[in-house]
């Protein structure tokens, strides 16, 4: 998966969020979260995997990228600026 497609997720993520924000303002955070997981687990998007990480539990790749499409596009571009980072420093 190309950080494209992974950037075009949070995006997705983040503007249903937005939207169910104003809807449901008591739960959507939780809603962000399920939703972030969901969309993770069904890309099969990994971050883990991206970064040069193997899990020892398949899952937790899509949990923990999920938390990052969550938290909205912004974080997922910080993730990426600091993962050039490294792999320039390397």
């Amino acid at each position: 998966m190309s950080l494209q497609s992974l950037l075009f997720l949070a995006l997705f993520v983040e503007g249903t969020v937005q939207w169910l924000k104003k809807e449901y303002r008591n739960v959507f955070t939780y809603v962000a979260l399920a939703l972030g997981i969901l969309v993770a687990w069904g890309a099969r998007a990994d971050l883990l995997v991206l970064a040069g990480f193997e899990a020892p539990v398949p899952y937790v790749g899509y949990v923990m990228t999920g938390i990052v499409f969550a938290r909205g596009a912004n974080v997922l571009n910080d993730l990426f600026m600091w993962l050039a980072k490294l792999r320039a420093a390397a």
